[in-house]
């Protein structure tokens, strides 16, 4: 609805959390720092300051009171961080959602 979409936009733009306003200093003070994650913020975050610069944060795993639209009441979000870093590339972030399952996976060198 545009009520949430216009709460959503404000949010954004006008309620910058004082851990993003942290990591958005450090990621445009130090050039070869690409990623910045924190957690047990309460809520989970990804955002982008620049191409390069990315900010997570992996929010908690526990049971809280959402007094966010349109997600108002009890949730838990499983978030966390996904992060591959390759030498002379651009470090990927991202942040997921865990929904309770697991494949077991490995590298196979030849």
């Amino acid at each position: 609805s545009p009520f949430f979409t216009t709460v959503k936009i404000l949010k954004e733009t006008t309620f910058e959390s004082p851990m993003a306003r942290i990591a958005k200093r450090i990621l445009l003070s130090h050039h070869d720092i690409q990623v910045v994650s924190f957690g047990h913020s309460h809520d989970c975050v990804w955002k982008q300051f620049a191409a390069d610069k990315t900010y997570i944060n992996t929010g908690l795993w526990n049971e809280k009171i959402n007094m966010h639209p349109p997600f108002f009441g009890r949730s838990v979000r499983l978030t966390y961080a996904y992060i591959e870093a390759d030498a002379g590339r651009a470090t990927l972030a991202r942040l997921k959602r865990w929904k309770g399952g697991h494949q077991l996976m490995e590298d196979i060198y030849y």
